[in-house]
């Protein structure tokens, strides 16, 4: 995983997620109380499109990619928990946290491309302890990257230019 200025992170040396460290990852997280009600899409996009418009470079791409083969664990764990705890605002709340670090260094300080992941990123992570629950975060906003939870979708970009 590379800082802002494309050094390594310690995170790079644990790859691995675990329903331990999401577990740990999403108590760390500060989600809201209740349910935002945003709505939900789960369909899978052309995420390789998704990397481009959203001006993501090899780094960025490299990291997505690697943390990418757990999505669908993830997404489990999401369901899992959402059904374990009684919670079904659970998922909308996760994906809100995410949304609104994105908002924030997006829409509000104007960070794009691979500052804006990187910022999001270290944001989630700020009261992440362990090595491999940062990993776990990273996990899960990549899932929610591949979903199109966050970031720009190509149809977002196809139909502000047909406007």
């Amino acid at each position: 995983i590379y800082g802002l200025q494309g050094e390594l992170t310690p995170e790079v040396e644990e790859k691995d997620v675990t329903y331990a460290s999401l577990e740990a990852a999403i108590d760390s997280l500060k989600l809201p109380k209740t349910d935002p009600n945003i709505g939900f899409d789960l369909k899978i996009h052309d995420t390789d499109r998704k990397l481009d418009i959203n001006n993501l470079g090899e780094r960025t791409k490299k990291v997505i990619v690697e943390a990418a083969q757990h999505s669908a664990k993830v997404q489990k764990f999401i369901s899992e928990r959402a059904k374990q705890t009684n919670d079904s605002s659970f998922p909308a709340r996760l994906r809100y946290f995410f949304v609104s670090l994105y908002n924030k260094f997006y829409l509000e300080d104007g960070i794009y491309g691979d500052d804006l992941f990187e910022a999001v990123r270290q944001a989630a992570s700020e009261s992440v302890k362990s090595v491999s629950c940062k990993f776990a975060t990273l996990a899960i906003l990549v899932h929610l990257f591949i979903i199109c939870d966050i970031f720009l979708r190509p149809e977002d970009v196809e139909n502000a230019a047909s406007r």
